[in-house]
């Protein structure tokens, strides 16, 4: 095949090189013809293209001096504006060497192609840079001898920089006549470049324009009639000759006509077209071939050889049939281009008077050129019935006997060409050639299986034979291994049994029957002796063990299981046995020992109590209570009505107890709560201690939620009493979260998660109580998760803000400070409120930062409306310092940074601290606020009666000012009670030195009643409501104006 392919090649090879050298001839002549064309017109281009290169060159001489002129024009003029200037209006001025280079300054912006402008003197008899419009040279620039010129010889000059691209010109100034300056002007001279560049391409575009016209006017003619076809021909030919046969000669330079040129060139293509059509074919044999000699399944290969033969000859479908092997019928065996439903599935029979009956007598193929004149062959209705129009077979030849068919099938007429015919045959030897290595290496192979199943027999039998020699050497080796063993057993102090099957008889040795405290007499030969006495919960298991052993399920039998003793208690055995067989795999004999693991099962259950046990209480632990959890989860998914709750407790105060009277009282403190909590319990309720003083219950099997309800009643009642620990009565409570919602839960964290929150509503609502968990409370946790993650950003975000509430004098209206008030511009929920946010930042720590950033703001504020309003020495910034901030040990050195930081004057800087803060350690509190005192800061006490009421321990703290909490302002006017807590109060503060500000007025007769106790400040609603810097700005504008 690879030497008819290459011969078949040279072929085309020697043909195609002699209808080149034809084609060659052609051109040849056709140039001989047109000598005229390439005389006349490639001179007429020349003279075309010199003249016009003449005339721009002048042209463009001539603009450059024009321009560069101008240019030069316009910097003498500007010399002699600086000259009438300052001989009109600044001829006194000239010694003012700022207003002289104002002047210049404002001549340089008014020119954007001046770069500098100077003025130079002689002072002193030494040149002097006078003025400039660039104070930077003013002050370091050197004088050359060129810019003082004018001052030395009355002349003046223009030069040139072109590494610079600046015009220099110099001048004198005069004035009276006399020589007073020396003016140097530098200018740019981009713009002149700019401008003489773009009228150098404006003439050459024009000259270009105008060559590209004429010249193409004389050769357009020449080129359209011949050399346009001439070169797509000759471009043609040489791709060709370097062996590219898919190029064509344009079909718009293949009109119709009789122009011979034309005729060439459409038999140019044609024969490109028929060695493009050979070279696909060849290299479709060349791929065919190499995949007939890979290891591919046959199936596979026929399916690559249709698609293969459909994308060369380019038809519509293929199909490859495989004869019966006494051609009666044949089978459609792959195909391409078919729909898989389309084609036949079953046996086809051979008719006499189809296509591949005509090939199986003639070995001919069959070319049909058009379905519906062809009157060979009938039974061509499937064919007809898709389109099929022109269609070509050949046969699949064998060594024994044909193999089938390969057919193509076009649904546009087609001439199949000789061409064509050849590559479908060749096509089809190929195949023929993988099909007869496929056969036979199937019988090789079957040939091998053959051969490896005798060798396999053989040495079956000598395996056989040899497990015969070796299953006699076990049995021996058996029996003098059963007779060492009953020795080692004796030794080893174990009980040994040998049950004969064959009798139902088994032999117990004496140690055997001691275990049980049995004699020798008191127990025969029964196996019922044995299995009698196995605890019942254990004796199916044993006896199925022992069935699997006798079926030879396992290799051996071993079991652990519970034997009755003679006093009816129950000792744990460990039995071992392993069965005997005869010839035929029956067994007849199982033989083995028992031994006493008492000791260890104990140990094991022990250690098992303590791995899901606490330690300290005896209570379950973790493990076992979330196991038993899921088991009840799973219990209630499968039936509704097993009903259970959890709850988590949590005893009140325990740190407090832990930390005063040590650790060793807490854990008897943790072991008493135990007691009490398993005595309100059920045998089948289940109590665990989680961790620390938490503990969690599991209340299964309850009819209705009142029961979970009841056993927490019972809880409170019995944590009443006292525990008397280290000699002392000691009150503890429980915080209890109860969960009875429990259906819709599927894990034990979701589960325990809720429990534990409920725990906690209990303790924010006061301890000593107990909360049921709803749905409500989970979101709101979530939702305090994510104001926790947004406020841990929002300082870096700079999304806080402080509003600004005026304190004012109420006898006259007057201003005396701002109280500093934090928001939160939430991305999403909008401004929030410190309510809504505070109490995630106490309990973070990130009120501590943004505590510090709120006076770091404020003082930074305060500083700005000073030394804008100059506002009067009274007016003060109050500042809210929370608990932590307080309690931490620099803070005086925090304030003090922060002051020097903005700048704010001590004293205009109010710290409050509230009073259940202060009361908190008031001996401590009243050493730091003497330190913040030595600062100069100035302090109030916050919601004054709300707390601790230190009326005695007042006058202890350097406090200047007391704010009467809006609790007794709002109310003083219905409450006669809280309206002489405000006059004591006031008349208090009065006593000590202090002034008192009240909070939250909102109401005029709140303000009469105020004025009338003789309260000096107030703040509220009623006055202003808290500003944002732009309206608190405007209002101290108001103030000022005033």
């Amino acid at each position: 095949m690879g030497q008819g392919s290459l011969g078949g090649r040279q072929g085309f090879t020697d043909i195609g090189m002699r209808r080149l050298r034809v084609l060659n001839q052609m051109l040849s002549w056709v140039e001989r013809q047109l000598p005229l064309a390439d005389k006349i017109g490639i001179p007429l281009v020349a003279i075309t293209i010199l003249t016009a290169t003449v005339l721009s060159a002048n042209t463009i001489a001539s603009s450059r001096k024009q321009i560069d002129r101008s240019y030069r024009t316009q910097a003498r003029q500007l010399a002699n504006v600086i000259q009438a200037e300052f001989s009109a209006r600044y001829r006194r001025n000239l010694e003012d060497r700022a207003t002289t280079s104002q002047f210049l300054q404002e001549l340089k912006r008014q020119d954007s192609t001046i770069l500098d402008i100077h003025i130079y003197r002689i002072v002193d008899e030494q040149p002097l840079l006078w003025a400039s419009s660039d104070l930077q040279e003013l002050r370091h620039s050197s004088i050359q001898t060129k810019a003082i010129l004018p001052l030395l010889t009355d002349g003046s000059a223009q030069m040139t920089e072109t590494a610079n691209a600046e015009l220099e010109t110099i001048v004198p100034l005069r004035a009276n006549g006399q020589v007073l300056a020396s003016i140097v002007i530098y200018s740019s001279l981009q713009p002149r470049d700019d401008a003489i560049n773009a009228a150098t391409r404006t003439i050459v575009l024009t000259s270009a324009l105008g060559i590209s016209a004429q010249s193409g006017a004389l050769m357009l003619i020449l080129y359209w009639a011949v050399l346009r076809r001439i070169k797509h021909l000759s471009h043609a030919a040489l791709q060709v000759a370097e062996g590219d046969t898919t190029v064509r000669v344009p079909r718009a330079n293949l009109e119709p006509g009789r122009d011979e040129i034309l005729s060439v060139a459409r038999e140019f293509n044609r024969m490109l077209e028929a060695v493009q059509r050979r070279s696909q074919q060849q290299e479709a044999l060349a791929e065919l071939g190499q995949q007939a000699l890979e290891e591919i399944d046959l199936a596979e290969l026929l399916d690559k050889v249709a698609q293969l033969v459909a994308r060369t000859l380019q038809v519509d479908y293929v199909d490859i049939s495989e004869l019966l092997p006494d051609c009666s019928g044949f089978q459609v065996r792959a195909s391409a281009g078919w729909e898989p439903q389309s084609l036949p599935q079953k046996i086809t029979p051979v008719t006499t008077d189809s296509p591949i009956d005509y090939t199986l007598r003639t070995n001919e193929p069959v070319v049909i050129h058009n379905l519906s004149t062809e009157q060979r062959f009938r039974g061509l209705k499937f064919l007809q019935q898709h389109g099929v129009i022109s269609s070509i077979s050949v046969l699949v030849a064998n060594f024994e006997q044909p193999f089938g068919m390969i057919s193509a099938h076009s649904k546009t007429q087609r001439a199949f060409s000789n061409d064509d015919v050849v590559f479908l045959k060749a096509v089809a030897s190929l195949l023929t050639a993988a099909i007869d290595r496929h056969r036979l290496e199937a019988v090789m192979a079957q040939a091998e299986a053959a051969l490896a199943r005798a060798e396999a027999a053989e040495t079956a039998k000598q395996a056989l034979e040899k497990e015969i020699i070796e299953r006699q050497r076990i049995e021996a080796a058996l029996r003098e291994s059963e007779e060492r063993y009953a020795l080692a057993a004796s030794g080893a102090n174990d009980g040994l049994w040998d049950w004969d099957l064959r009798t139902n008889e088994i032999y117990f040795s004496s140690r055997w029957k001691s275990m049980l405290d049995y004699a020798d007499t008191e127990i025969g030969s029964n196996p019922n002796e044995w299995f009698d006495r196995i605890h019942p919960d254990d004796y199916e298991r044993v006896q199925l063990e022992i069935r699997h052993h006798r079926e030879g399920l396992t290799a051996h039998f071993e079991s652990e299981f519970r034997l009755r003793q003679k006093n009816g208690t129950y000792c744990w055995i460990l039995s071992r046995g392993l069965a005997v067989r005869d010839s035929a795999g029956n067994v007849y004999r199982i033989a083995g020992s028992q031994t006493d693991v008492t000791a260890r099962k104990l140990a094991e259950e022990q250690l098992l109590h303590n791995t899901l046990h606490d330690e300290l209480t005896g209570l379950a632990n973790r493990a076992l209570f979330t196991d038993r959890l899921d088991r009840a989860i799973a219990r209630a998914s499968r039936c509704r009505r097993a009903s259970f709750a959890v709850l988590f407790l949590d005893l009140d105060r325990f740190k407090v107890i832990n930390d005063s009277l040590g650790h060793l009282v807490g854990d008897q403190l943790l072991v008493a709560a135990a007691e009490r909590l398993k005595r309100c319990l059920r045998a089948s309720d289940t109590c665990a201690r989680l961790g620390g003083d938490e503990f969690a219950i599991l209340l299964e099997d309850i009819q209705e939620s009142q029961d979970a309800i009841t056993l927490v009643e019972r809880i409170r009642e019995e944590f009443k009493a006292p525990f008397l620990l280290a000699g002392q009565e000691v009150f503890v409570n429980s915080s209890i979260g109860v969960v009875l919602d429990t259906d819709r839960y599927r894990t034990k964290e979701e589960l325990l998660r809720d429990a534990d929150t409920a725990m906690y509503r209990s303790k924010a609502a006061g301890r000593g109580c107990y909360t049921i968990f709803t749905p409500h409370m989970h979101e709101q946790a979530v939702t305090l998760l994510h104001l926790e993650a947004d406020l841990r950003r929002a300082i870096e975000r700079q999304e806080l803000r402080l509003f600004y509430q005026p304190i004012l004098a109420l006898h006259n209206q007057r201003l005396m400070g701002f109280e500093a008030l934090l928001r939160w511009q939430h991305p999403q929920r909008g401004l929030l409120l410190p309510m809504e946010f505070l109490s995630v930042a106490e309990e973070t720590g990130l009120i501590i930062s943004i505590g510090w950033w709120v006076l770091r703001e404020a003082c930074r504020q305060m500083c700005r409306w000073q030394k804008q309003f100059n506002l009067d020495n009274h007016v003060t910034m109050s500042v809210n310092l929370s608990g932590k901030q307080f309690s931490q040990p620099n803070l005086v050195e925090q304030v003090k940074a922060i002051l020097q930081e903005t700048g704010l004057e001590p004293n205009r800087l109010k710290l409050e601290i509230t009073e259940s803060v202060i009361m908190t350690n008031a001996d401590a509190a009243a050493a730091m606020m003497q330190e913040l005192k030595a600062v100069g800061v100035q302090l109030a006490m916050d919601d004054f009666g709300t707390g601790y009421s230190c009326l005695s321990y007042l006058h202890r703290f350097p406090i200047d000012t007391l704010k009467i909490d809006q609790s007794f302002i709002h109310s003083a006017d219905q409450d006669l009670e809280k309206l002489e807590i405000t006059r004591t109060v006031i008349s208090l503060a009065w006593n000590l030195g202090m002034n008192v500000v009240a909070e939250g007025v909102e109401t005029d007769r709140q303000m009469a009643q105020l004025k009338l106790l003789k309260c000096e400040l107030g703040q509220g609603f009623f006055f202003s409501h808290p500003l944002d810097p732009p309206a608190a700005a405007a209002m101290l504008d108001q103030v000022v104006a005033r």
